[in-house]
C-alpha cells in the first residue's frame, strides 16, 4: 500500500538551533534582546566560567532549561533573552544584571518573539516602560522612563 504523507524535515522547536547564522538582536538603551538559541545554552556549558549559569538557570526554572525540546505553543513563538549585562549607561544603574534572563512581559504584554517586542516598544505611548522575566524566584523588574520623555522638553 501506497501512502503519501508529509514529513518535517526539521521539527519546529521553541529554542532552534542557528544553523550557522548571526543571531537577530535589538538594543534598547543599555540592554539587549535576542531570540534564544540551543547555541547560547551551549555557549554556558562550554566552559568554567559559564557552565555555573545553566545551574542557575535551572535554579530559577528559567525557561531556557526547561523548554528545550518543546514545539511552539502558537505559530512564531519565541522566547526572548537577555544575552548579556546592561551596557553602562546612567539607566541601569542600581539594577542587578539581567544577563541569561527571559523576557516575559513589557508593560503588562506577553512578549511572543523578538519582532513583537519591537512592535511593543515602537508603539509605546506609556510613561514608564517595565520589562518583567519569567523566574521562579521574586525577580527584579527592570522599569525606564519611556518614549513620552525621549523628545526634549519644549521651551516657551
Amino acid at each position: 500500500m501506497k501512502i503519501n504523507l508529509p514529513v518535517l524535515r526539521q521539527r519546529p522547536l521553541v529554542i532552534p538551533e542557528l544553523k550557522g547564522s548571526y543571531p537577530s538582536y535589538f538594543v534598547y538603551g543599555p540592554i539587549v534582546f535576542s531570540e534564544a538559541t540551543t547555541d547560547l545554552i551551549a555557549l554556558a556549558q562550554r566552559n568554567r566560567e559559564t557552565s555555573a549559569i545553566v545551574g542557575m538557570l535551572t535554579y530559577i526554572g528559567s525557561p531556557l532549561i526547561t523548554r528545550i525540546g518543546d514545539k511552539p505553543t502558537f505559530p512564531g513563538e519565541r522566547l526572548v533573552v537577555v544575552p548579556c549585562p546592561f551596557f553602562p549607561h546612567r539607566l541601569s544603574k542600581g539594577y542587578g544584571n539581567p544577563g541569561w534572563q527571559v523576557l516575559q512581559t513589557v508593560n503588562h504584554q506577553p512578549i511572543k518573539n523578538l519582532a513583537h517586542l519591537v512592535e511593543v516598544l515602537r508603539d509605546l505611548k506609556d510613561e514608564f516602560v517595565t520589562f518583567e522575566f519569567n523566574t521562579r524566584s521574586s525577580g527584579e523588574a527592570i522599569v525606564f522612563l519611556g518614549p513620552k520623555w525621549s523628545a526634549p522638553p519644549k521651551i516657551s
